[in-house]
């Protein structure tokens, strides 16, 4: 596979696959996610909680239509740096925007979280899928922050595509 950046899967919950960031070919694409290195995008978090992060190139004023699910239901849709309600809070990072969400399992034993940058282009879309089921109850104190956002690397599948675009 040559020239892909990124593919898209169109099922109950949207499924994406990113190529991580150092081997983006078009970096210059406005629309679309930056994956980094040591994102996990498919997590077991060893604690009931866990953190998740979207970032994407643009401006409060261009992102008016970034939407987050958690399975069907709207998280957050907007952007703001303030506390708006309804609105999914971001940090701007040069020409990037960044959101962050931290998240308690709920009764399901696996979970889809997933931001739009517009539903107009669904393929636009960066997933993340939890898998509660060895989770323990959240330690006195709360998690620590390096394990809410420091999990792991990327999936095995965005490895593989990154592996499979330097074989040509």
């Amino acid at each position: 596979m040559t020239n892909v950046d990124s593919i898209y899967i169109n099922s109950k919950y949207p499924v994406t696959i990113h190529r991580i960031e150092q081997y983006v070919k078009n970096k210059e694409a406005k629309d679309r996610f930056i994956v980094e290195k040591n994102m996990a995008l498919s997590q077991c978090p060893k604690y009931s909680q866990t953190g998740m992060t979207w970032k994407f190139p643009g401006s409060l004023e261009s992102r008016s239509e970034f939407e987050c699910f958690r399975e069907e239901t709207q998280l957050c849709k907007g952007v703001t740096t303030g506390n708006e309600t309804g609105k999914c809070v971001v940090t701007v990072e040069g020409k990037n925007l960044i959101h962050t969400q931290v998240v308690n399992a709920s009764k399901n034993d696996i979970e889809f979280f997933y931001c739009y940058l517009d539903k107009a282009t669904p393929q636009r879309v960066l997933t993340y899928n939890v898998d509660w089921r060895n989770s323990s109850a959240i330690p006195p104190g709360g998690v620590p922050h390096e394990m809410l956002f420091g999990i792991s690397t990327t999936t095995s599948v965005a490895q593989q595509l990154t592996e499979l675009s330097f074989e040509e």
